[in-house]
């Protein structure tokens, strides 16, 4: 054998074992086995609107294309982007703010309104279309526990397998800026969520130099009719000129309002007793028989926002003139807060000609254009997209010190902020967006604040489509939102990290065993390459084979 056919045997033998090493520990890139990972699309609404929202859509793409996935950004106006993954369920990412509505202060609503099985249909709120076994049994048992401490146990083991199998990411706890100015009125005081759009901003305010509040607003109410309002922007209206059994304080937990007393019999009934000497806005009296009359009345039509809560009403009984008897099918442990706390009492001497002596044929088309109601507020005018006006009700058991309240609606928060600043508005109704606050901050005479807040950012994965079906991928995912980089950049601070669905303000509720999930892109990576997903040349993620 010669010795160049020798050489030539021994460089093949050392290049196969060296060749067969590499292979043992190439990089994934290049090697990719399945096919590739779709690109997928976040549903966002247009910067006019909500300017963050595209802002974090694109940093979050930046970070997963170092994964290999690849996104898009659909813009889509909020009523359509409403359409598609609410009605509809056709989306693959959905970046939401869950305002801080006083409803949500419950802890049902961020778990089985978004997480249960019942809601796991097109036009239910699930439309992440979750479910686990175990999550749909803890869910359900804390509904019927009556007792706080107990239910709260199984609230907190609810959101730890809601935090493991990450159906949506809670990237923030939004504390949504507002502005408010301090030479016209004093006395501002908030609730947790609402800050000071809130019923109890207007409840407390003190006259400066001003008696009628101007509060403006960049969104816009579309009824005052309250059995068809659905939208925080209504409800805000509607709180001030009808009243309640009970409303949320301050703090987020129900209190007494139109009803003095509320005893619970057993797990499913309640006796509620009514103020006595109420009135509505007309000076008739108010009486069990409109607190009855309501109840029946939101269930027979079928309002859309107490729909589901009413479904397990059996009963209301009146027991006397001020004096009423819920009985319920099953326990709920939610009907304190919903409906009991959020359903607008109906003045009977009205709303039963309605639609009969009218010329609709459904109470939820009828236009209310001159609501009567009982609370602290009563109508003025209603403008519409330019301002709705209330003044102050004397004959109320709780009355305001204000005149009354003017929401004004801005075209946008430029013009919105304008208004401030030459004081032709008193305060916000809603958030400023972050990129303003310093302009604002620059008038001595307005406040900008963000407020304790219930509120959850999330992205919702639409959990029926590749790769999001996936459990392994959506945690690696959430390993790899910028979390950091969102609220310090996008946020200007004006928040604190995410964790658990049930937010740290609410303090009952919050599970504090949960921390914000961490940011940890190598970590997600090695979850990836552990579940069998590999790369290819152009490092774009392909699934497992």
């Amino acid at each position: 054998m010669t010795l160049f056919k020798i050489f030539t045997e021994r460089f093949a033998r050392v290049a196969i074992v060296t060749t067969f090493l590499a292979l043992a520990f190439v990089p994934l890139h290049g090697w990719a086995s399945g096919k590739k990972v779709e690109k997928r699309n976040f549903v966002v609404p247009p910067a006019s609107t909500h300017p963050d929202r595209i802002e974090i859509a694109r940093a979050i793409k930046k970070e997963w294309r170092k994964l290999g996935f690849e996104t898009g950004i659909d813009v889509m106006a909020y009523a359509e982007g409403i359409r598609k993954v609410f009605r509809e369920h056709d989306y693959d990412l959905f970046l939401v703010t869950f305002g801080a509505q006083d409803i949500r202060t419950d802890p049902d609503i961020f778990l089985m309104k978004l997480h249960g099985a019942d809601e796991r249909k097109k036009g239910g709120w699930n439309f992440a279309h979750y479910y686990n076994e175990e999550f749909e049994k803890l869910g359900q048992a804390q509904r019927r526990e009556m007792d706080p401490e107990k239910r709260r146990q199984l609230v907190f083991k609810a959101q730890e397998i809601i935090y493991r199998d990450q159906p949506d990411t809670v990237i923030l706890y939004p504390e949504d800026p507002q502005a408010f100015r301090t030479d016209n009125f004093t006395n501002w005081e908030w609730m947790i969520g609402e800050g000071t759009s809130s019923i109890w901003t207007d409840l407390n305010l003190k006259p400066a130099k001003r008696k009628i509040r101007r509060a403006g607003t960049t969104t816009v109410a579309n009824t005052i009719n309250p059995l068809a309002a659905t939208a925080w922007e209504e409800f805000t209206n509607l709180h001030r000129i009808y009243d309640r059994l009970l409303r949320i304080g301050k703090d987020g937990s129900p209190v007494l309002w139109a009803a003095k007393d509320l005893k619970v019999v057993d797990n499913t009934t309640i006796d509620i007793t009514i103020r006595e000497g109420m009135k509505f806005h007309d000076g008739e009296p108010v009486t069990a028989e409109d607190v009855k009359f309501s109840f029946d009345y939101y269930k027979k039509w079928k309002a859309p926002f107490w729909i589901s809560a009413l479904e397990n009403l059996t009963e209301v009984k009146k027991l006397g003139d001020y004096k009423i008897r819920i009985l319920l099918k099953e326990p709920s442990a939610p009907f304190r807060t919903h409906p009991l706390s959020t359903m607008f009492i109906l003045p009977k001497h009205i709303w039963e000609n309605i639609p009969s002596k009218t010329t609709v044929d459904d109470p939820l088309k009828w236009p209310n254009d001159n609501p009567i109601g009982s609370g602290p507020f009563k109508f003025k005018y209603w403008r519409r997209v330019t301002e709705l006006a209330v003044e102050r009700f004397d004959d109320h058991f709780n009355p305001p010190y204000i005149d009354g309240n003017v929401r004004v609606e801005f075209k946008n928060m430029e013009a919105l902020t304008g208004a401030l600043l030459t004081d032709q508005c008193d305060s916000t109704w809603w958030k400023v967006y972050p990129s303003y606050v310093d302009t604002l901050k620059k008038d001595k005479n307005i406040e900008v604040r963000g407020f304790p807040s219930h509120a959850i950012l999330t992205m919702t994965y639409n959990c029926e489509r590749p790769p999001f079906d996936d459990v392994r991928v959506r945690r690696a995912l959430s390993l790899a939102v910028p979390r950091k980089f969102i609220l310090k950049v996008i946020q200007r601070d004006f928040g604190q990290l995410g964790g658990s669905v049930i937010a740290p303000a609410n303090k009952f509720w919050h599970n504090s065993e949960i921390k914000p999930y961490p940011e940890d892109p190598k970590k997600a990576r090695k979850i990836l390459e552990e579940a069998g997903y590999t790369w290819d040349d152009k490092g774009l993620i392909h699934y497992p084979e």
